[in-house]
């Protein structure tokens, strides 16, 4: 009789514990839901970072360099001021006395390699990779940020374009109210931003934040782009609205 009623009494004590100890567990485990629901859930103020543009190098390719800023210097040997153009060598490489084209913004042109410089030392080459400065034989002002050194005709000018483009939401960071068609914005290709007009294709009058379509985009002035490349849309002071990359280009 007395193990029973030991047995009696023990086993709903014991029961009352396990319910106890699984309550205390469930609440653990709910309050870690909860708060993992709240981190992964993006407030208003969540903002997308900018992604970085797909910059990648190809030392077997063309040479191709793009222009990000210009110095004048005087050539003592000319006996006159010539300029150095700084950029990246995107493929490709350059030797002094190669014969290039400087394409893009209107201001195409033909050039002779007079010096090459790397690292504020004068060098015989630069190849992909390279952060290098070129000195040609022309004026400042006829050569402008944004325009490519290439060999020649090995790429070409183009001033209209399709792309699929995403815009991004509000709460990405993006726009507050919808783009409207033929829309002036800059599109940034690898270091520079170009000029120039969204337009929409069908009907459409709008494009609605967050939504991802294929458009036409014509540049105010002529560019080299390819196929693949990839770019983000800004807007104002730097503000990204939106990325794309491009599907067809008009030459």
């Amino acid at each position: 009789m007395k193990k029973e009623n030991q047995s009696g009494v023990i086993t709903p004590f014991i029961i009352i514990i396990i319910l106890v100890v699984m309550g205390s567990f469930s609440c653990i485990v709910g309050s870690i839901l909860l708060v993992t629901q709240k981190k992964e859930d993006p407030g208003d103020s969540a903002i997308v970072p900018i992604a970085p543009i797909e910059e990648t190098t190809n030392k077997e390719g063309p040479f191709f360099m793009e222009i990000e800023d210009i110095f004048e210097v005087s050539n003592y040997e000319l006996g006159k001021t010539v300029s150095t153009v700084v950029g990246e060598v995107r493929s490709g490489t350059i030797k002094v006395g190669d014969t290039v084209q400087i394409l893009g913004l209107g201001k195409d042109k033909t050039a002779v390699v007079l010096s090459l410089f790397e690292n504020k030392k004068e060098s015989e080459q630069a190849e992909a990779g390279d952060n290098c400065g070129i000195v040609f034989d022309i004026e400042k002002k006829d050569l402008s940020p944004g325009q490519v050194v290439v060999m020649p005709n090995t790429v070409k000018t183009v001033k209209k374009m399709d792309a699929n483009v995403y815009l991004l939401k509000k709460e990405e960071g993006g726009r507050k109210t919808e783009l409207p068609n033929n829309s002036k914005e800059q599109f940034k290709f690898r270091s520079v931003g170009y000029s120039g007009t969204i337009q929409l294709k069908g009907n459409m009058k709008t494009f609605s934040l967050g939504d991802e379509k294929n458009v036409t985009v014509e540049f105010d002035l002529p560019v080299v782009v390819e196929v693949g490349t990839t770019f983000n849309i800004i807007e104002g002071e730097g503000h990204l609205i939106g990325r794309g990359t491009v599907t067809k280009i008009y030459e």
